[in-house]
């Protein structure tokens, strides 16, 4: 089975199961990837759509989903997995959807069909057990951001991120498996596909590690002028302002920080101000402490944080 049945069969099979509709696919070469005809049992209703696959859909694909959009009315995005967040932004600009659990928004002008809280997703269920765990999570992000880290000791690996040396040789053999580590004999491993991992990295690391790294919200102590505000060390901007720091592309409308201090040590800081400010968000940082004459890993968390799709195209360069 390739790739595209592992996501159409078991996706189709829940459409069914849930309505009354019927589907049959048809598969194409580039572009748009096929085409899904939609029926039921007594031929009443009969839609085409032009299909767009994607195995998980986050936030860094919804520019490609639009840009689909516009050329194709009827767009159905069929994918693995589709964020309840994500499936809202996705009505709101009215583009059709399915996913491996049943989650299903069709609407044309002879149907309408709206299916949500469906969270049984066989499509990923192995994967989230072994790779896209908390731990792993940590990991796929350090290896994506340390030059050659992959082919270092898996215990050097283990001490830099405080975790334990089995974990570690499990992930390696599970990201091996996957195909993103390629054996490159005595050098060792080298990290492949790096994109494809940096795409299902996001919304493993949105979903599963960010919620639990939240400090609070803040505000600055002085707010005029942020860019010029001495952050104390233990602190480093992330989101909007880092990405507007590096690039100069587009001012930032939320404030995101990482830091490796404490709660009360972050909100007694002196460029902090009270809590619960709007749009100034500060995070636990989840990576290993840089010297500080080195700057932040390239395509730092900043990239992670940003969640319009007009702002995460201006820092494609990161």
């Amino acid at each position: 089975m390739n790739k595209s049945q592992k996501i159409i069969a078991p996706a189709l099979e829940k459409m069914e199961a849930l309505t009354s509709l019927l589907g049959n696919w048809h598969e194409k070469g580039t572009g748009i990837q096929g085409q899904l005809d939609v029926t039921d049992a007594e031929k009443k209703v009969q839609e085409r759509f032009p299909v767009l696959l994607i195995a998980s859909l986050s936030q860094t694909r919804l520019a490609e989903v639009f840009a689909a959009k516009a050329n194709h009315e009827k767009l159905l995005v069929i994918a693995g997995k589709i964020s309840s967040g994500i499936r809202k932004k996705l009505r709101a600009f009215h583009v059709n959807y399915l996913d491996t659990a049943g989650n299903m928004y069709l609407k044309t002008g002879k149907l309408f069909l709206l299916v949500e809280g469906q969270k049984d997703y066989p499509f990923f269920a192995k994967e989230k057990r072994q790779l896209f765990t908390k731990t792993g999570i940590r990991l796929i992000f350090h290896l994506l951001h340390t030059p050659e880290a992959e082919g270092r000791p898996y215990r050097e690996l283990a001490e830099e991120l405080d975790i334990s040396l089995g974990s570690v040789g499990q992930l390696m053999k599970q990201l091996y498996k996957e195909g993103f580590l390629l054996k490159q004999g005595k050098k060792g491993w080298r990290l492949h596909q790096r994109k494809a991992l940096l795409e299902r990295w996001i919304p493993a690391y949105t979903d599963q590690l960010k919620p639990g790294l939240l400090l609070g919200r803040y505000r600055f102590a002085r707010e005029e002028k942020w860019q010029e505000l001495p952050l104390p060390p233990g602190i480093q901007w992330g989101g909007e302002p880092a990405a507007y720091l590096m690039t100069k592309y587009l001012r930032p409308e939320a404030w995101t920080v990482y830091t490796d201090l404490r709660r009360r040590q972050f909100f007694e800081s002196p460029s902090v101000g009270s809590r619960q400010a709007r749009g100034c968000v500060g995070f636990q940082r989840f990576w290993p402490n840089f010297p500080e004459a080195e700057e932040p890993p390239p395509n730092s968390p900043c990239v992670v944080g940003i969640r319009r799709p007009d702002r995460k195209r201006g820092c494609q360069e990161l």
